[in-house]
């Protein structure tokens, strides 16, 4: 019963119509930020405005196709392609176990609570509140591979019967217009304009989901992407400009280890290694000892 509900709820969570309140909470440390936002979703469309004080004014339409995010105080709109993103949920189920945990009420709607386990230890975890009459999830908690939990995102109020409106999936005519240089753009490796290097190893479970192209501040770069159906593992390969052979963007704090620099944050660790002339960056919420095998295996 509670992998059936969850392929309900994976295959149901664009298709219920509804409004509400939603709260945002995430853990690093003893410090907790949050953020609260206005759901509205009709027939696969999403709209979601910020009311925190900081990002008050900022609203993301999404259609499935592309992200359209509204700064009202700024007057822009900046449009950005979203990645393909697979419903196939037979990965994750060969990867986690699903289990019943319960029933609780959240925003005043009755719902059944799973626990998505890794049968592989290292791997982060979810549990997940679904409404058991509309399979919506009304509430999920994200552990890390530590079993940490690092956020929750939860229903405060919800309505399936409010009238939405067409137009406000429209964005405003009369604002600037921006295209985002920052994302990655899915591509085949053939297509790759520089010689990649994949890893000879990988932590049970996981598998290659794709090769995307993005633009680091210099040079050309590309993602290898490989994930277990829940969690992602990351490669970011960048062949710097002529002169140059070290990355010095995006590192901010780390230490040293086996001649790696390691990152602790949020979504997981990081190292960084130097391969045939490439600055490569390996991401994933896995244990450090996962992440040295793969940089150990990069060759």
């Amino acid at each position: 019963p509670a992998v059936d509900l969850l392929k309900k709820a994976y295959s149901n969570q664009r298709l219920i119509s509804h409004t509400g309140m939603l709260k945002t909470e995430v853990f690093l440390g003893d410090k907790t930020s949050s953020a609260i936002v206005e759901i509205q979703q009709k027939e696969g469309k999403v709209r979601t405005n910020y009311k925190s004080d900081v990002s008050s004014g900022l609203s993301i339409i999404d259609d499935e196709k592309k992200t359209m995010t509204i700064d009202s105080k700024n007057n822009t709109v900046t449009i950005s392609p979203i990645l393909e993103l697979s419903n196939d949920i037979s990965l994750l189920l060969s990867n986690y176990n699903i289990v019943s945990k319960g029933s609780e009420k959240i925003a005043e709607r009755q719902t059944q609570i799973i626990q998505v386990i890794p049968k592989h230890k290292g791997n982060p975890s979810m549990k997940l509140w679904i409404d058991i009459k509309n399979f919506l999830i009304l509430k999920r908690e994200y552990y890390n591979s530590d079993n940490i939990l690092v956020s929750k995102t939860f229903y405060t109020q919800i309505n399936f019967n409010a009238k939405i409106n067409d137009e406000i999936f429209i964005p405003p005519s009369n604002a600037s217009y921006l295209n985002s240089d920052l994302d990655a753009q899915k591509t085949e490796k053939d297509d790759i304009p520089f010689s990649i290097i994949q890893p000879k190893y990988l932590p049970v479970g996981y598998i290659l989901d794709g090769y995307y192209l993005f633009k680091p501040p210099s040079g050309k770069g590309v993602q290898i992407k490989y994930t277990n159906g829940l969690n992602s593992i990351s490669i970011l390969e960048v062949v710097p400009p002529i002169g140059r052979h070290r990355m010095r963007w995006g590192w901010r704090r780390g230490r040293e280890m086996q001649g790696c620099r390691f990152i602790d944050n949020l979504q997981g660790r990081a190292i960084k290694i130097n391969r045939e002339g490439l600055n490569i960056t390996i991401v994933g919420d896995i244990s450090e000892n996962e992440l040295q095998k793969i940089a150990d295996n990069i060759k």
